[in-house]
């Protein structure tokens, strides 16, 4: 008698996690099985760009259509100082990737928006020699064996990307210290957004 309890247990166990997992997919719209594969050299994940990617965009249109005041909104006149700030906007954006990402294995990543850190040391670069911060990533604290994503944000009203571009650039760097995987330049327009993607 004992062990049909326990035989059936495993049964209702099984179509209990199978059901969860099924959901989890159809909820999210992906397959959560392709999100990531394990590299041949070590346990350092390879996840789908094309996914990432996905999760930006589908970030984006909902800050857009959740959030459009932060970023339309501006002042009559020639008031130059009056807008939302560039950092209020991110995180508003932030909360919306994190929500997509909750749910997949991207969420044992932190979330970071103005991280200004290198470990205990500042975060330099060639070119930013005094330190920097970038306005979003995702990666694991305390280590850069994980950086996945960085994306430097601009306004319609401050639209110059250069110097964002030049950062995105020496994070990746693949002989550099921190070797981000992907990075994006972002302008946030009044309609709509554009999206530069640094390889």
């Amino acid at each position: 008698m004992y062990l049909i309890t326990v035989f059936i247990h495993l049964i209702l166990i099984s179509k209990y996690v199978t059901l969860n997992i099924s959901t989890i997919k159809s909820t999210i719209g992906i397959n959560t099985d392709k999100v990531f594969t394990k590299s041949r050299k070590g346990n350092d994940m390879d996840f789908e760009n094309s996914i990432i990617k996905d999760y930006v965009e589908k970030a984006l249109k909902k800050l857009y259509a959740q959030d459009s005041y932060l970023i339309v909104n501006h002042p009559s006149g020639n008031q130059q100082d009056c807008h939302v700030s560039e950092r209020g906007i991110v995180f508003r954006f932030g909360i919306y990737f994190q929500e997509l990402i909750s749910t997949t294995p991207l969420n044992e990543f932190n979330l970071d928006v103005e991280y200004n850190r290198n470990m205990y040391e500042k975060k330099m670069l060639p070119s930013f020699s005094n330190g920097t911060f970038p306005d979003l990533i995702l990666h694991k604290r305390g280590s850069n064996d994980h950086n996945i994503l960085i994306l430097e944000f601009k306004t319609w009203w401050n639209h110059d990307t250069t110097d964002d571009e030049k950062k995105i650039s020496q994070f990746m760097d693949v002989n550099g210290k921190y070797r981000y995987k992907m990075g994006a330049s972002i302008i946030l327009g009044k309609n709509e957004y554009d999206i530069k993607w640094i390889n």
